[in-house]
């Protein structure tokens, strides 16, 4: 049967990945995975049905852990693209896997919240902030890994 109007486009059905690294959780402190999850919303809350997007988090990779469970999420919905969010370096690996056998295009998103560094920036700010190390991490691999040649949006996090 033929729904009403449907000649107009189904949503985009974006699968969100972020991601973080567990090796800093003692620097940036007990509220580690809550800020780098922030991030990660803070990144995407502009995506959704009025701007023709349905956006799914799957989770948030933060250590080998945690590949099961966005795996098995991945793997249980039929989407259309692959959005992954570092919110700081993270290792490469496993999330280029999970890209690689997802089929999905992949697009990184690189936002980032500072647009200036003062005299506070200390080795916590340093660890919170480094989207672009995620960014460049997970690029280089996706490179490098067969069929999953990603595209990278990258911006200031208050960028409209």
């Amino acid at each position: 049967m033929t729904e009403p109007f449907s000649h107009r486009p189904r949503p985009v059905r974006v699968a969100v990945v972020g991601t973080m690294m567990a090796y800093y959780a003692p620097i940036i402190g007990p509220a580690f995975r809550d800020l780098m999850a922030g991030h990660v919303t803070g990144t995407t809350d502009r995506l959704g049905p009025a701007s023709g997007f349905e956006v799914t988090t799957l989770g948030h990779w933060a250590e080998d852990a945690d590949t099961d469970g966005i795996a098995r999420a991945l793997g249980a919905e039929d989407f259309d693209v692959l959005l992954i969010v570092p919110a700081m370096c993270t290792p490469p690996a496993a999330i280029a896997a999970l890209a690689r056998a997802s089929g999905l295009p992949v697009v990184i998103a690189g936002a980032h919240e500072l647009t200036s560094v003062g005299a506070e920036y200390d080795m916590r700010a340093l660890c919170r902030h480094s989207v672009n190390v995620g960014v460049s991490m997970m690029g280089a691999m996706l490179r490098r890994t067969e069929g999953v040649p990603p595209i990278l949006v990258s911006g200031w996090l208050d960028d409209a």
